[in-house]
């Protein structure tokens, strides 16, 4: 019995190190998001900081609904910028979508104060992060567009907020 025991371990123990039992798997953040996605692609937790900062935050028509569920919001964990502040980059699911624009919050989350903070929302068609060597938090080039009109601009963070840096307003003819 001894015997087989020690056969198996060592015919098993080659493919068990191969496997994601023993394999730890980071996934490279999303930079990319759009209105057209159902989800972010590496969906995370959302801390209960980071979940009441958006509660306080959302505005919704359910008369059913008094707060919106952890299910209403997608979020992406991004770089860090310090060792104990965590970057979420969180999606508006569920009722909360739009048909053509949905809402993105960029949040810092303190990891020793529990404290979260939105640091930039908006409600975009297309949102695009572009973290810049030296700078804590990522730049954001953000678009939204109807029929007839299309919108875009670029934020940087600036003096503690966000700021836009430059925008495009143009008719679609």
């Amino acid at each position: 019995m001894k015997l087989c025991k020690a056969v198996a371990v060592i015919c098993l123990a080659p493919a068990l190190a191969g496997s994601s039992f023993a394999q730890t798997t980071t996934f490279k953040p999303q930079l990319a998001f759009s209105v057209e996605d159902e989800d972010v692609p590496h969906p995370v937790k959302l801390p209960d900081s980071v979940y009441s900062a958006l509660k306080r935050d959302v505005m919704h028509d359910d008369p059913e609904v008094d707060t919106p569920p952890r299910t209403w919001f997608s979020a992406e964990r991004l770089k860090q910028p310090s060792p104990q502040v965590n970057l979420y980059l969180v999606m508006a699911k569920g009722q909360l979508r739009g048909a053509n624009v949905n809402e993105f919050w960029l949040v810092r989350n303190d990891t020793q104060s529990q404290e979260a903070t939105i640091l930039w929302n908006a409600p975009e068609h297309d949102v695009e992060l572009r973290f810049k060597t030296g700078q804590p938090y990522p730049e954001i080039h953000a678009a939204k567009m109807s029929a007839v009109h299309l919108w875009e601009a670029d934020f940087s963070f600036r003096n503690g907020k966000y700021i836009v840096t430059r925008s495009h307003d143009e008719d679609m003819k």
